[in-house]
């Protein structure tokens, strides 16, 4: 299993160790979001900046989107299926996402791809960036709904 992971919120009353940890993730701008393994240590990172973030759960169908409409490769260009052919051991774009969803692909690990989706503001706003979801905000861990965003923001 794998996670999404999008920041939603700026570097103010950002400590040093947060700032660390969304570098550590890739996340160095807003509407940024990246893919990461469901460990341990991840689970401890996205703990500690869960005030500057949302994540949950990523199924094959919006890693496919995700992929299809926001991936690039080194250079800037879009990701395609001829270039996940060549570079990867997946065969196409929906291949690679199924093993990205279910972890068994890393995003950092793939030399050729951009580890990194930059993402659209989303559509019809965000509910309050300074609460968590389950206080009716949208920071934090949002499990399967994770996907709705991402959806709004392609």
């Amino acid at each position: 299993m794998s996670y999404a992971v999008i920041r939603l919120r700026g570097q103010t009353k950002l400590r040093h160790d947060q700032k660390k940890t969304l570098e550590s993730l890739r996340l160095l701008k807003v509407n940024h979001a990246t893919i990461v393994p469901e460990t341990d240590e991840y689970e401890g990172m996205l703990n500690r900046v869960e005030h500057f973030v949302t994540y949950g759960e990523l199924t094959p169908e919006t890693a496919e989107e995700l992929l299809a409409e926001r991936g690039r490769i080194r250079g800037g260009d879009p990701l395609t299926d001829d270039h996940v052919d060549e570079e990867t051991e997946h065969g196409n774009l929906s291949d690679l996402a199924e093993a990205l969803a279910e972890g068994e692909a890393d995003v950092a690990h793939l030399d050729s791809i951009k580890p990194v989706f930059r993402l659209a503001p989303a559509r019809g706003g965000l509910t309050n960036t300074k609460r968590h979801v389950n206080e009716g905000g949208s920071l934090g861990y949002r499990g399967q709904e994770i996907g709705d965003l991402i959806e709004r923001m392609l």
